[in-house]
Order: structure tokens, then C-alpha cells, then sequence
């Protein structure tokens, strides 16, 4: 008989929903509301999306636009940083979504983080993207 040896699978190690259950989501709202624990959903890049384009006061297709310009560029970045920051959700998505390079992305967020600090002005409307992501919107079962 032939021996297996597949090595480490990542899929093996870690649940589906948050890290913990293997299942769809439906099947974890149901767990985790018997097991009376919230189940917190998590956000979508076209969520995030929406919340950046509308601080930005931009398109879609704005957003995706080839070029530098700076405010386009200024919110990719920073969509870029909140997927970072998301459970579940990964800059390749983001980057076939917006027809970008991933190392673009990240290097642009990188450099959009060390600004907060210093760029008042950015940093409220970090906040203020935050606050249009509600994480109410994302909790489903109980407390």
C-alpha cells in the first residue's frame, strides 16, 4: 500500500470562520448562536470598497484607473491598509480586482501607514471610512 505523504495543509489547520469552524457561514451562525458566541462576518473588499470611494468621492472605475494621480492613488492606499488589517481578506484579491500589482499595493499602504501618524487630515478620514464599516453591521448571534 502506498504511503501518503502530503506534508502540512494549511486548510487542515484552520477553520473556514474565524479561524475556528469548518463550514459555511450559515452553519457557523447557527453554532455559534446555540454556543451563545457572536459570530462576527467578515467584511468584503467591495464593502470596504464602497467606504473608501465614498470618502474619496470617487468611482469604481476611478478607483482602478491606471495612472498616479493623487487622490485615486491616495485611496487605493488606503483600501490597500484596510484589507491588510481584515480578517479574510488578502491583497491579491484586492490587486485582481483593481488590475494592480500586489507589492504596489502593499509598498503604497506601507507608506500611507507611517503618514497617519504625522497627517492629521488622513487620519480622520481613516476614521471616518472606520466608521462607514460599522462592525454592528458584522456581528450576528448573540453577546
Amino acid at each position: 500500500m502506498p504511503e501518503f505523504e502530503e506534508g502540512y495543509r494549511k486548510e487542515f489547520h484552520r477553520g473556514d470562520v474565524e479561524g475556528r469552524i469548518l463550514g459555511g457561514h450559515r452553519f457557523a451562525e447557527k453554532a455559534l448562536a446555540k454556543a451563545e458566541q457572536v459570530f462576527s462576518r467578515p467584511l468584503s473588499i467591495g464593502r470596504i470598497m464602497e467606504a473608501v470611494c465614498s470618502q474619496y468621492q470617487l468611482s469604481d472605475s476611478e478607483l482602478a484607473q491606471a495612472g498616479r494621480a493623487r487622490r485615486p492613488a491616495e485611496a487605493r492606499a488606503m483600501l490597500a491598509l484596510l484589507v491588510r488589517e481584515a480578517d479574510y481578506l488578502t491583497l491579491v484579491e484586492l490587486g485582481r480586482r483593481l488590475g494592480r500589482n500586489v507589492s504596489g499595493l502593499s509598498q503604497s499602504a506601507g507608506r500611507l501607514q507611517k503618514r497617519l501618524s504625522a497627517d492629521k487630515g488622513l487620519a480622520t478620514r481613516l476614521k471616518k471610512i472606520k466608521e462607514r464599516l460599522p462592525p454592528s453591521d458584522n456581528q450576528v448571534g448573540t453577546a
